[in-house]
């Protein structure tokens, strides 16, 4: 058996339920688990092959069996937020210059393997101009006005004679606008959740199951921050796959290679979707849960 143990440092677990942005989720789905797996594996400079391989066993395994406590969910409150900065220079400007930046290193590269001093001093010249954005942002004529001023704090700035096109009213004081988010959040009665697996990885896997575990510092929200690792113990379920009521996010096969997916469409800046599969859970009594969980 396999057992992954994540404490909750804060005493809290803080997630939206993908279902409805205003409810809390628990227990923490064993998706979101594995996609925080995946993510301290993929933040080190150089991934271990030997981490992924691992990933790649986890995730062919059947749905864990998860040991959870009850959970009283939190009053939360609607904070407004900032929305990210806009983009004052478009995002296909940034690719071609970043295109041309690669090419100008590479060159550069060479031409000092080469001995090629002259070549390289030019190469350089036109390296940092491709660097210098502050010709772009600096002319008004090619500035969008509008995603320039919405940088601002609200109120901080009118642009007399200029109507936005939303509010179509000159002299309109501009600024960042306050999206309407929302944190729930619940507080276990033991702040302590044990996925395990019945299957049996050899002893290679589960130590690199277990630097992974590790370096997990947060799950779910990044107020929401955890130690984890791998287990010796296994208590005994009592969340269990089956006909039951709840849904949660669980892992299929390929996992890994759709997250990489995913990664390669919103390189972390752009919405985006958790693949799972989804799998039925049902509370279970000691006898049962001890029965399920020794099932391969």
């Amino acid at each position: 058996m396999l057992s992954i143990e994540v404490n909750f440092l804060t005493g809290r677990y803080v997630a939206t339920a993908h279902y409805d942005r205003a409810r809390s989720e628990w227990p923490p789905h064993p998706a979101r688990l594995f996609s925080a797996m995946v993510a301290a594996w993929a933040d080190s400079d150089h991934p271990d092959p030997a981490e992924r391989t691992a990933l790649e066993w986890l995730e062919k395994q059947a749905a864990p069996s998860i040991c959870a406590s009850d959970a009283a969910p939190r009053c939360s409150a609607t904070h407004f937020v900032p929305v990210n900065d806009a983009d004052i220079v478009s995002t296909s400007s940034y690719e071609k210059r970043a295109n041309e930046i690669d090419k100008l290193l590479t060159q550069i590269d060479k031409a000092r393997t080469g001995g090629e001093d002259k070549k390289v001093l030019t190469l350089e010249t036109k390296l940092r101009k491709q660097r210098d954005v502050s010709g772009i942002v600096a002319a008004a004529g090619n500035t969008n006005i509008d995603k320039a001023v919405d940088i601002m704090p609200p109120g901080w700035i009118t642009v007399p004679g200029h109507a936005r096109k939303k509010k179509n009213v000159k002299g309109k004081p501009y600024g960042r606008t306050g999206q309407a988010r929302e944190y729930p959040s619940v507080t276990p009665t033991e702040p302590r959740v044990t996925y395990i697996w019945a299957a049996a990885p050899d002893g290679d896997t589960v130590r690199a199951i277990d630097r992974l575990c590790t370096r997990l510092t947060r799950l779910g929200h990044s107020s929401s921050l955890v130690s984890c690792r791998v287990t010796p113990d296994h208590p005994t379920p009592n969340h269990v796959p089956g006909d039951g009521a709840a849904v949660l996010r669980s892992i299929r096969p390929g996992q890994l290679a759709a997250l990489e997916r995913e990664y390669r469409k919103h390189k972390a800046s752009k919405p985006r979707t958790l693949p799972f599969t989804s799998i039925r859970y049902r509370k279970a009594g000691p006898e049962e849960a001890e029965e399920a969980a020794l099932k391969p």
